[in-house]
């Protein structure tokens, strides 16, 4: 006679299992664990180490051990790095022969400024900056890059708006991006933003 499938079946103890499952849930543990207990901050970087949600460490570069399973999260940035906002302007294709949008509404309202006699002008200028401390960076505003351009927005429209249109025309370039620098980073301050102005560069106008 033929077999039927009762001939087939398996009998498990569950006292072999068990012991299968709770080695194969220690070996992945094991291997998150390991996978999750370093970092590595790149030359250019500097590192917040949060544990439990609160700052534990800021490490620069190299190869650094933290709490695994997520009990220590790490948050990099490169802190080295200029960066560059773009105000009146913006570019479209950077290269030999840049590119530039002076035409979108965004670009015209922020550039346009009225001076102390009541003419209005068009002023272009970018903001060069670098993080300088990166958990106010990260954790006391909510977006540091729009601050800053809020910030130099509003620098920018007080001085014109303490010169005649003559003056903004000629444009003083060294006292106006001077005074704007030193106001912008007063401000920046005042707000924990973490960001050092490295130079203001006045565009057309």
């Amino acid at each position: 006679g033929g077999r039927g499938p009762e001939d087939f079946q398996v009998n498990i103890d569950p006292k072999q299992v068990f012991p299968i499952l709770w080695g194969l849930i220690a070996a992945a543990l094991l291997i998150w664990g390991a996978a999750s207990s370093y970092y590595t901050v790149e030359a250019n970087e500097e590192a917040v180490v949060l544990r439990l949600g609160k700052t534990n460490a800021v490490t620069g570069p190299g190869f650094h051990g933290k709490m695994p399973f997520g009990i220590d999260r790490v948050f990099k940035r490169a802190v080295k790095t200029v960066h560059q906002a773009e105000f009146g302007y913006r570019t479209l294709s950077a290269g030999v022969k840049s590119q530039f949008d002076y035409t979108s509404p965004g670009v015209i309202s922020e550039a346009s400024m009225l001076t102390g006699d009541l003419n209005l002008v068009m002023i272009t200028w970018e903001v060069r900056y670098k993080i300088k401390n990166l958990e106010h960076y990260l954790f006391k505003v909510r977006d540091p890059k729009q601050t800053l351009r809020d910030v130099s927005e509003a620098v920018m429209r007080i001085e014109i708006g303490d010169r005649s249109v003559d003056e903004a025309l000629t444009l003083d370039r060294p006292a106006i991006e001077s005074a704007v620098k030193a106001k912008m980073q007063t401000g920046l301050d005042e707000l924990q933003c973490g960001i050092q102005i490295v130079k203001v560069n006045l565009g057309r106008a």
